[in-house]
């Protein structure tokens, strides 16, 4: 949806896993590809205007339950990894881009779907219901399934975007918190930790959003774009390694 006035797109996110169940927008290659066909849409409006930013929102309980386990549990080794590439490939794509990118997090980030909110440059999470969490660490797969050390470099690939985002202040206590204890962070606690910019009511989460893409559209440039790349230098570095050509 978009531009407005401000040069501000909203990117809602709205895939249901299961009929009749509730928006979790799994990530699936066909939901990834999506994404990524209206990024680029977004993308190529920024390369011709003075202000642009974009919001990636959802509804319900969750912004993201992350990968969606039924289906690459379900997949060929081969589409597995193709889909490994592809979803950090969106993640490339949103840290390096040329224009400001906000998460409005309206509920539930889990795995990928935390690491995709903290690929934005702003984060504006639910102050009352909703938890962050990197919840590998609770994992208990069957031989064979879907699981960190299953699929080269991904691992990888997730802990330089931890590295990165988390909060320089006592990092390693908050690694430890986050990766091998699989801590929920509520709102409160996520705020203080660094992980999101900003507590919003429910139905303010998605305006305050889009207030802050507002103010920060004005920055998207090229220049933007460089600096952003520096910044995340380490992460894209290992977005490079391609997990469909290596096998562990």
């Amino acid at each position: 949806e978009g531009p407005t006035d401000k040069g501000v797109w909203t990117l809602y996110m709205q895939r249901v896993s299961k009929a009749g169940g509730p928006v979790e927008n799994t990530f699936t290659p066909e939901f990834v590809a999506e994404i990524r066909s209206c990024f680029r849409r977004v993308r190529d409006w920024a390369a011709t205007s003075p202000s642009c930013a974009l919001v990636l929102a959802s509804t319900g309980k969750f912004f993201s339950n992350g990968h969606d386990l039924d289906w690459l549990n379900s997949a060929g080794r081969r589409d597995q990894e193709e889909f490994i590439d592809n979803f950090y490939d969106l993640l490339a794509e949103v840290l390096s881009a040329s224009f400001p990118v906000v998460a409005a997090v309206n509920g539930h980030a889990f795995a990928g779907g935390l690491l995709l909110a903290l690929c934005a440059d702003y984060r504006v999470f639910r102050g009352d219901r909703g938890f962050l969490c990197m919840n590998e660490v609770d994992m208990k797969p069957d031989p064979g399934e879907a699981a960190p050390g299953r699929f080269a470099h991904a691992d990888r690939k997730l802990m330089a975007i931890i590295h990165y985002k988390a909060p320089h202040e006592d990092r390693a206590h908050m690694l430890r918190t986050m990766i091998l204890e699989g801590q929920r962070f509520a709102g409160p606690d996520a705020l203080r930790s660094g992980l999101v910019d900003r507590l919003a009511e429910e139905n303010r989460v998605l305006l305050e959003a889009q207030e802050l893409a507002a103010q920060w559209a004005p920055k998207a440039s090229v220049t933007y774009g460089v600096l952003k790349q520096e910044l995340a230098h380490n992460p894209l570095e290992a977005f490079r390694l391609r997990t469909a050509t290596s096998r562990l």
